[in-house]
């Protein structure tokens, strides 16, 4: 609470002034003996106790109603720090989240929710006049921006768009260890976002990390504005694949994307895709009927002169321009160099089947089989796509393994057939090795006596290698069924499928780039029926393949801001707009270097339209000392508002209780037969 009239408070003393007065009355009558005294001090004695009450209640009321007044004239303001009880003025650093989700627009005041909650707080710290220095946080790689007192935010941050994710949990302890180390005093902290879910991230273990160094500043206050979402239409544009695929008739260009509604009523709709090729457009009229369309193989013709380019696809404006928009780049296939690496050969040659069935446009896929004691001999820097069922390796070759996804390329692991193998690659047993954080433990078969085999209980068909078709038939994951699996010990994997008892099927590693996969057991007989069942099993390995196609050419489509990614060189071609050099990665749009294209979008999780309850975030930040703040687009809600009205209400409720308590009491039966005896 903050006081923008706080000389108004010199005159607390004066709340004494009924104190006083009653004592001074009390003082200046004078006891007179008289004949009937003796009744009316025995009348009297019936109602000593309850007059005492009455007498310092009424005192208190009168007390409370000049308090009132004087905090009336002193206007208090409400801001959700007590810094100014603490006698020190506090430092207030605002965390904004500047994630594509937070360009939503209301179409009622033409306010974006990260505009909204600028005007917002600039309107409270104009309300502030005594209030401390400020400093912005946007980024865990840059230090805090210290916001001059006469700089409004919204003229800071003209534009503050970008294309990727705001990690929230790592931008407050970023920033909360810059605070414990500069910040000396008391500490008002803002975090404004509109809660998506993949932004705060709240599943993983960071929100515990944030919540115990919290605690080690001395003060502070965390205040978290959230934005919410509107119930104003938007739909996103994704571009999940783009091929070049040539024939005797056409050149064209084939698209795999998905238009997804993230908010605002569902119903059925007409969106225009609008293609704009290397200069020529071409419009695609498509129905969205639910919450998500997907299109597979769309075909947009191009001239067949043209062996490589950039290119966008757009849909008509809506709630939030930041994500109608999405950059592409394409080239023509290349071959790919795919390996097996093996120590079981039924395993090496089911795997070789499911790859050299390849039906890709992207290009030829050569597969090459090799045992674990032949490693020495691969090509590292030719090879994309890498299943590796033996043992996990050394440091040496899990670099290079590591080295492969950093390209884009990916890595299926399968287990090793025995629990322990030892070669030329492995210092020390299979269980301790680990890589991508995961390692192998002991295998699980069917017991005597169990009755069934383990199935498929849960999987993500949403996205992924388990994803449904184009026209949405889900993967018949179900009916596999599992005779042996091995367990994983594993530190932040994340499951695409698991089975019943919590044990993953598959789960997939956090990379950079690329992709590292993870499958608990192998495509045998004895071990699974995912060659009996055999759609599964193939249909993940193609999809793996074309993940690996896509980044291994002259082509690549990555998503802003994951991973490290030097763009020094890189030219931009789809804009001449200066950017900031730091922040190239961070925003979408088609590059080149020397004959290579890139192309960068906002990541796909930006698309969820998946919110956290203010309950949620509160459990978040459970412990902490901190409070929510709902608020909409509206610019006129100010995040310090004036109490004054209260204490209004608590000055005529004061008075109201004083004249109530000042009427005339009517005379007990007692008091009325004792003045009867004293009148005879």
């Amino acid at each position: 609470m903050i006081f923008l009239q706080p000389i108004a408070l010199l005159a607390i003393p004066l709340i004494a002034i009924p104190l006083i007065i009653h004592w001074w009355n009390h003082r200046r009558h004078q006891p007179l003996a008289w004949g009937a005294m003796h009744f009316l001090k025995q009348a009297q004695k019936f109602n000593k106790g309850m007059a005492k009450i009455r007498y310092w209640i009424l005192l208190a009321v009168r007390m409370a109603a000049i308090a009132a007044v004087l905090f009336v004239l002193s206007r208090p303001l409400r801001t959700g720090f007590m810094a100014s009880w603490l006698g020190s003025t506090s430092t207030t650093v605002i965390v904004l989240d500047r994630s594509p989700s937070m360009q939503q627009v209301d179409t009622a005041t033409g306010l974006s929710k990260r505009e909204a909650a600028i005007r917002q707080l600039d309107a409270m710290f104009e309300s502030m006049e005594n209030n401390g220095p400020r400093f912005l946080v946007t980024s865990t790689t840059e230090p805090p921006l210290e916001i001059p007192r006469e700089t409004k935010l919204q003229e800071l941050l003209k534009s503050g768009q970008l294309d990727a994710s705001s990690n929230v949990p790592s931008l407050v302890a970023s920033m909360i260890d810059w605070a414990k180390s500069q910040i000396s005093g008391p500490v008002d902290i803002w975090i404004c976002s509109d809660a998506q879910a993949n932004d705060w991230n709240s599943a993983s273990g960071q929100w515990y990390d944030v919540r115990e160094q919290l605690q080690s500043l001395p003060v502070y206050r965390l205040n978290v504005l959230n934005l919410g979402t509107t119930e104003n239409f938007n739909a996103a544009i994704a571009v999940e694949n783009v091929q070049r695929r040539e024939s005797k008739e056409r050149t064209e260009l084939l698209f795999d994307l998905r238009v997804t509604q993230t908010s605002g009523p569902i119903s059925t709709r007409p969106i225009s895709l609008n293609f704009e090729i290397s200069g020529v457009r071409t419009t695609v009229e498509v129905e969205l009927n639910g919450q998500q369309l997907v299109q597979a193989g769309l075909s947009v013709p191009i001239d067949s002169q043209l062996e490589s380019g950039h290119g966008s696809v757009t849909i008509p404006g809506d709630a939030n321009l930041a994500d109608n928009k999405f950059c592409f780049v394409f080239a023509k296939p290349i071959d790919l160099n795919a390996v097996i690496v093996a120590d079981d050969p039924e395993v090496a040659e089911l795997l070789q089947i499911s790859w050299e069935a390849s039906s890709s446009d992207h290009g030829k896929v050569r597969c090459q089989v090799i045992q674990p004691s032949e490693i020495a001999t691969l090509d590292w820097q030719r090879t994309s796509a890498i299943a590796w069922q033996t043992t996990l390796p050394n440091a040496d070759v899990a670099g290079k393994l590591k080295q492969v996804t950093d390209r884009g390329g990916i890595v299926l692991f399968f287990p090793p057939s025995q629990s322990t193998t030892t070669n030329d690659m492995a210092s020390s047993s299979t269980d301790e090795i680990k890589l991508f954080g995961a390692s192998w433990m002991d295998w699980k078969t069917l017991e005597e006596g169990q009755l069934s085999e383990w199935r498929v209980v849960d999987w993500r068909d949403d996205s992924d290698l388990l994803r449904k078709s184009a026209t949405g038939i889900a993967l018949p994951l179900g009916d596999i069924r599992i005779q042996a699996f091995r367990r994983l010990a594993q530190s932040g994997l994340i499951p695409l499928a698991t089975l019943d008892g919590g044990q993953p099927l598959l789960a997939r590693a956090i990379t950079q780039q690329g992709s590292a996969y993870f499958c608990s057991t192998l495509p045998t007989a004895e071990h699974s029926s995912f060659v009996e069942d055999g759609v599964v099993l193939y249909v993940m390995m193609q999809r793996a393949l074309e993940s690996a196609l896509a980044s291994a050419g002259n082509a690549r489509m990555l998503q802003a801001g994951v991973g490290s990614l030097d763009m020094s060189g890189w030219q931009r071609l789809d804009s001449q707009d200066p950017i900031i050099e730091s922040e190239r990665h961070l925003l979408a749009g088609a590059y080149e270097k020397s004959g290579m294209l890139m192309a960068i979008n906002r990541p796909k999780e930006e698309d969820d339209n998946s919110f956290l309850t203010k309950v949620e975030i509160e459990q978040l930040l459970e412990g902490t000392e901190s409070r929510v703040v709902e608020s909409t687009v509206e610019p006129s809600q100010s995040l310090a508002s004036e109490l004054w009205r209260w204490f209004v209400a608590a000055l005529v409720l004061s008075l109201l209780v004083e004249a109530w308590m000042t009427l005339p009491r009517k005379a007990s039966a007692a008091s009325m037969s004792l003045a009867k005896e004293a009148r005879s």
